[in-house]
């Protein structure tokens, strides 16, 4: 008699195979989660993921995903979705995700719990399509004509100096308006990056600070609307054009505002106190366009410079049911 197992065709049809089975077949992104939260299947080929990826997710919690792991504030707001289906809740929202090649997208993604037979959730079905091209086109006019009044105010603040001073700033005249043209270009691009998505604060003051003019740094996680990059990246170029260290913060003030903090230890040569064209980047500049409110001190405990304005924290969002 042989010794050789017999596979039976029912281990074909079991439950966990027919998941598999029905998951990999459906022509969007699909998952199912434990009422914990934790992946226990999903299918990556409708949005591109590689499939290493999907091994990798599998067996942990839903909101260490490759599309979310960006930033803290990307993370917090599954963690909302997923408390929310858990509570029996189906959640549905457009959110922004980062593809493999490190792209942003748009998906509409969903959250459906699924109930055991005595009316608790005992799984979570996800589903996500990408709409991306969708979302590009709806409204576009009107978002484009928003951030494109913010960006002309920003940009005719800046050829101000060229009328101002021209070319007899000297070098460090014609290194500050480079500068400022540049930031004004990598805000640019950091806003379509995310899709006139709001940005997260970190990525802002990343991208207008260099690494070593960074002490420490310490962000609470949100996100600021797309028009508030460029009066902020100016800003933050203006404060470290000194060529100092500094202490960058931004924390909550209060429910809905948020509280952004350049600090150096030691106080500055009049000098390089913020005056001029760079005083009305900082103050003026920042507190019309963003509705907040500016403060400078400049004494023997230092240089310090402070932003509060109203923000919306992805913390405390509530997506919709």
């Amino acid at each position: 008699m042989s010794d050789s197992v017999v596979i039976h065709p029912e281990a074909f049809h079991t439950p966990e195979r027919k998941t598999r089975l029905l998951l990999a077949s459906l022509p969007f992104f699909a998952g199912l989660l434990s009422e914990d939260g934790t992946v226990l299947e999903c299918n990556f080929a409708p949005l591109g993921e590689a499939l290493d990826a999907k091994s990798g997710w599998v067996g942990r919690g839903f909101e260490t995903g490759p599309w979310w792991n960006y930033s803290e504030d990307s993370r917090s707001d599954i963690l909302i979705m997923l408390g929310h289906a858990r509570e029996g809740n189906r959640v549905s929202k457009e959110r922004l995700y980062r593809k493999t090649g490190g792209d942003m997208g748009v998906m509409m993604l969903t959250l459906a719990p699924l109930f055991a037979p005595y009316g608790q959730p005992d799984a979570i079905l996800v589903m996500a399509v990408d709409v991306t091209d969708r979302r590009r086109a709806s409204d576009t006019s009107e978002r484009i004509a928003l951030d494109m009044a913010h960006r002309l105010r920003n940009s005719f603040t800046v050829m101000r100096s060229l009328a101002t001073r021209g070319l007899d700033g000297g070098p460090d005249g014609q290194r500050q308006l480079t500068g400022r043209l540049s930031r004004i270009r990598d805000s640019h691009d950091l806003a379509f990056r995310y899709l006139f998505f709001p940005v997260p604060i970190g990525d802002i003051v990343n991208a207008a600070v260099p690494d070593e003019q960074i002490a420490h740094a310490d962000f609470v996680p949100v996100s600021v609307p797309s028009e508030h990059a460029e009066v902020l990246m100016l800003a933050l170029g203006e404060l470290a054009h000194n060529g100092r260290a500094a202490e960058v913060t931004a924390r909550h003030f209060g429910e809905d505002r948020l509280r952004l903090v350049w600090k150096e230890d030691e106080a500055r040569p009049d000098v390089l106190v913020p005056s001029g064209l760079s005083r009305v980047l900082v103050m003026e500049n920042a507190e019309m366009q963003t509705g907040g409110r500016a403060s400078l001190a400049n004494d023997a405990s230092g240089f310090r410079w402070t932003l509060d304005f109203p923000v919306r924290s992805a913390v405390r969002e509530s997506p919709p049911a």
